[in-house]
């Protein structure tokens, strides 16, 4: 690193970012972030993705060139990729999810001459090795995005020297500096006044609500803990997919929410104004491999709370910039929600050692170059 702080540029590289998802998550949005800044520092980049990916409109304005995949896997989609990568001299491909790591994976065993970097960011599934055995035999180097997500990876038996430790970043300025204009817009159609504004960005869709189990990003628990919760509140839910709605209200009401205090919003690819408008911000999911959107509410100064748990533990320090819960204990969570209902001074400190906490260690700028870093030792640049 230089003294002004910044990496020299090293020598240009033709990087394929590539996932096989719609793109409404936050690791989508972390890899363009990061596609972005790697294009800035004179690289080229392919978006690979599908037609309907939520962010080909911000590719194609960034000036990506754009390559496109099925969500269906299939060998005929692995050789097409593999003959693009050969014309086109792609030295590097960085895949996303877990679609495209499969799809790049085999192609690789197929003949694919590109270097293949797999990002990891969730933990890995129900088998460690098996988990593992993915990123030892497909990739030439894996990303974790969280200490959590790198640990999990070395207990599965990958390598230590085939993987590394890069945090998810976010684009400080979008979350810390909105326009006025934008947050009032979103205020109108779901702040409440007179109230503690309580928000939840993650995605909920039809299958999230499993018989006998509880929904991956745990919106069940919340409910529990505000039915617990005295006061008057406005609890915004941002991420519910249109057919689930009703799901969604039905499992409010069957955890003890009163139906009046909920309010639903779809998909929205411009969340940082929603974060402006939350009081309180709470991601009760306790399998995050990183928690991005905790690094977004903390940019935007909203007082955050998560779960003790993953990632979410790495980005938030409990009690000095936000407050950490024991996973799945609803009155544990409505605890933390009553004191920082109670006490505004506290949401303030949270407020500004919160964003501090974000541009030490999440900042998209220094995170994307070290990802640079990685990428050009991985293709021996």
């Amino acid at each position: 690193m230089s003294e002004t702080g910044a990496y020299p540029p090293v020598k240009p590289l033709a990087i394929m970012s590539l996932q096989a998802g719609t793109c409404k998550g936050g690791a989508d949005i972390l890899a363009m972030d990061a596609a972005k800044r790697l294009k800035a520092r004179g690289h080229r980049i392919i978006w690979a993705c599908v037609p309907d990916c939520a962010l080909l409109e911000n590719a194609a304005a960034e000036g990506f060139e754009v390559f496109p995949v099925k969500r269906k896997f299939s060998l005929a989609q692995c050789f097409r990729l593999i003959e693009f990568c050969r014309r086109q001299q792609i030295d590097i491909i960085n895949a996303q999810d877990s679609r495209s790591r499969h799809l790049a994976a085999v192609s690789k065993l197929l003949g694919l001459a590109a270097k293949v970097v797999f990002t990891r960011h969730c933990i890995p599934g129900s088998s460690l090795i098996t988990g593992a055995f993915q990123d030892w035999a497909g990739a030439d180097f894996t990303i974790a995005v969280s200490n959590a997500v790198k640990n999990a990876l070395r207990a599965g038996r990958l390598p230590a020297s085939r993987v590394g430790m890069v945090y998810g970043g976010v684009d400080i300025t979008r979350f810390d500096q909105v326009q006025q204009g934008r947050i009032e817009r979103i205020k109108k159609i779901y702040w409440r006044p007179g109230c503690c504004n309580i928000g939840i960005v993650a995605r909920f869709h039809k299958d999230s609500i499993r018989p006998g189990r509880l929904s991956a990003k745990r919106h069940e628990i919340l409910f529990r803990a505000l039915s617990q919760t005295s006061g008057e509140f406005n609890l915004i839910a941002v991420g519910c997919d249109e057919d689930a709605r009703e799901p969604l209200k039905k499992l409010a009401a069957e955890n003890g929410l009163e139906p009046g205090r909920l309010t639903i919003c779809g998909f929205e690819p411009d969340i940082a104004p929603f974060y402006k408008i939350f009081d309180i911000s709470v991601l009760p999911s306790p399998a995050e491999g990183l928690g991005l959107v905790l690094a977004e509410s903390m940019a935007a100064g909203t007082a955050t709370i998560g779960a003790r748990a993953g990632g979410a533990a790495e980005v938030i320090t409990d009690g000095e910039d936000g407050f950490l819960f024991t996973p799945d204990n609803h009155l544990d969570l409505a605890s933390k929600i009553g004191r920082l209902t109670a006490e505004p001074a506290l949401r303030e400190r949270f407020s500004i050692c919160g964003r501090q906490k974000v541009k030490r260690f999440f900042d998209i700028d220094k995170n994307a170059m070290e990802l640079e870093k990685i990428l050009a030792r991985v293709t021996g640049r």
